[in-house]
């Protein structure tokens, strides 16, 4: 199904895992999981953004992740 799309995926390997721990005292306040700080720190990575439709994704600056709404 998400062949059609041409999208970048990416493995969640020992880099991302360690990103997204790094990421949870900045969206501590903010409801993240794990799940979402996996997504985000995998777009932390050179040409990474992360796709969603949760709009407070995109409220919550964060410098090193790129977020595109996808609605």
């Amino acid at each position: 199904m998400l062949d059609g799309l041409d999208l970048d995926l990416r493995p969640f390997d020992a880099d991302g895992a360690y990103i997204a721990g790094d990421l949870r005292r900045d969206t501590r306040g903010s409801g993240f999981s794990l799940g979402d700080r996996a997504c985000r720190g995998l777009a932390v990575q050179p040409g990474g953004v992360a796709l969603t439709a949760d709009a407070a994704w995109a409220k919550l600056s964060l410098d090193r992740v790129n977020v595109a709404l996808i609605r």
